[in-house]
């Protein structure tokens, strides 16, 4: 499903206009967002834990040419899905 759709989805499911229902995704995100760049966990009912972990420095390998590169230490967001939502997919 695209944003588009999503939002679409998410107005004619709740009645809200497709602006209000882009307001609130866009809102989501943008906590999440934040949250994550100050390394806080965000957990939303349903669904599941979005997680901000702190990958180190490591050495890697660009495969077209096979030299060995510098990874910089970087954020990582994950997901952990809620028992809700792997009981419904299953």
């Amino acid at each position: 499903m695209f944003y588009s759709e999503m939002i679409a989805e998410i107005a004619d499911r709740t009645g809200l206009k497709k602006a209000d229902a882009k307001a609130a995704v866009d809102t989501l995100v943008s906590i999440i967002t934040e949250c994550a760049k100050k390394g806080e966990d965000v957990a939303v009912s349903n669904l599941g834990t979005f997680r901000s972990k702190l990958v180190p420095e490591r050495e890697g390998r660009n495969p077209a040419t096979g030299e060995s590169v510098t990874v910089p230490a970087h954020r990582a967001l994950r997901l952990s899905i809620s028992g809700v939502v792997k009981k419904a997919i299953n």
